[in-house]
């Protein structure tokens, strides 16, 4: 999240613009309090210093490719709704990414509209594994794809995702643990590293928000490169019967490698 990448004593403003300049795409995520609306009817979209709105405008003034993407029952917010810098936003045709059994479907498409968007070139340059190693975890075929896209700039502009967000819930055991199978996956780390991942981290983050039958299922995962039968295969052993777990799994993987990766001073 752009909240954490942000150096303490840098100009914001400047960091936003280096980053969008540097951004093939720009994905705006989009849920139900998108524009920040205050108790006296005011929103924080149409503030002259919000960074939502510093990045938008920034985007749309350098021609960037820039694809709102609206959560569940999100809806585009009306040119009215915006400041004038914005104004173009409200038209350009969005994507929906639902948080539940949908989500693998709907990340899938949107992973193919980027790919045709930003190139074939590029995505053979990213798809080249001595220069774009997966992050270890899950390897459904949207989520191999998805890290090789590169220099695609996400902005987090409401709230988590709901389904992202319940790590430790759903079926498998009563409360998450910080112990479980943590060395184990510290294990399956180590003898599939990426580079730059903190492993000790990498499994101790894990650990501390999925059950251990929900562990079980990750370290099968990343044992066999799963695909979401080998990981469904995986939940039926060990008893994961929560529909949403795939996405949820994904969404551990991805927050646990990006913390990891940010103490290992790697990109």
């Amino acid at each position: 999240m752009d909240i954490d990448a942000i150096p303490i004593g840098v100009d914001f403003r400047t960091h936003l613009g280096r980053a969008v300049e540097s951004a093939d795409a720009v994905l705006v995520l989009i849920g139900d309090d998108w524009a920040g609306v205050r108790p006296d009817g005011s929103t924080r979209i149409k503030e002259d210093q919000d960074p939502i709105r510093m990045e938008v405008e920034s985007a749309l003034q350098m021609k960037r490719l820039v694809i709102p993407v609206l959560i569940d029952r999100s809806v585009m917010p009306a040119e009215r709704d915006l400041p004038p810098g914005m104004s173009a936003f409200a038209f350009i045709n969005a994507a929906h990414v639902d948080s539940g059994r949908d989500f693998n479907a709907h990340m899938e498409r949107l992973i193919r509209a980027l790919e045709n968007s930003i190139g074939p070139a590029k995505a053979a340059l990213a798809a080249k594994p001595s220069e774009a190693p997966p992050v270890a975890g899950p390897k459904s075929a949207y989520r191999s794809r998805a890290i090789l896209i590169t220099s695609v700039l996400v902005l987090v502009m409401a709230a988590l995702i709901a389904g992202l967000g319940n790590l430790g819930g759903g079926d498998g055991a009563a409360t998450p643990t910080a112990s479980g199978h943590r060395d184990k996956i510290k294990a399956s780390c180590i003898a599939h590293p990426s580079p730059g991942l903190d492993c000790e981290c990498f499994s101790a983050q894990l650990a501390s928000v999925l059950t251990p039958p929900q562990q079980m299922v990750l370290l099968a995962a990343m044992e066999d490169g799963s695909t979401p039968a080998s990981i469904q295969k995986a939940m039926d052993a060990n008893g994961v019967t929560d529909p949403n777990f795939q996405p949820m799994l994904l969404g551990a993987v991805t927050q646990a490698a990006s913390v990891c990766m940010k103490q290992s001073a790697a990109q």
